[in-house]
C-alpha cells in the first residue's frame, strides 16, 4: 500500500493509535479527520505528503513527528480543529489551533513551511 486515500478513516471514533508503514507515500486529504479518540500517530521515513486536514479535528492528538522524507504538508493537516460556535459566529474564524500541539522534526523544510504559513506559535521540537 502506498497511499491512504481521501477520507479513508474519517469519523473513525474508536481509532486510538496509527502506525503508518514506511511504504505509504501519501496520506490523502481528510484521511483521519474527526478521529476524536486518536492519541498517537507514528509516521515513518518514506512518507512524502500529508494532505489537507489529514488529521484535522483529532482533538486527542497532541504531537506528531514529521519524518525527514516529508516534502509537503497540506493546509490545516496537523493540530487544527473546526472552530467553536463562538469563534465562528463572533470572531469569524472557521478553525483554530489545538493548544499545546507539538510538531517534532529534524529541521524538515515542509514542517518549517507549514508552521510559518499558518503563523503558529508552536513549540518546535527537533527529534
Amino acid at each position: 500500500m502506498n497511499e491512504i486515500g481521501f477520507r479513508a478513516f474519517t469519523d473513525c471514533s474508536q481509532l486510538e493509535e496509527i502506525d503508518v508503514p514506511g511504504s505509504v507515500r501519501v496520506i490523502g486529504a481528510y484521511a483521519f479527520m474527526r478521529c476524536g479518540a486518536l492519541k498517537s500517530v507514528t509516521l515513518h521515513d518514506g512518507l512524502r505528503e500529508i494532505g489537507s486536514w489529514a488529521f484535522g479535528d483529532c482533538n486527542g492528538l497532541k504531537s506528531v513527528a514529521i519524518p525527514d522524507s516529508v516534502r509537503e504538508i497540506g493546509q490545516f493537516a496537523l493540530g487544527f480543529r473546526k472552530a467553536s460556535y463562538q469563534d465562528r459566529y463572533v470572531r469569524g474564524a472557521y478553525h483554530s489551533f489545538i493548544s499545546g500541539f507539538k510538531i517534532n522534526h529534524n529541521d524538515n523544510a515542509a514542517a518549517i513551511k507549514y508552521i510559518a504559513f499558518h503563523k503558529l506559535s508552536v513549540r518546535l521540537v527537533r527529534s
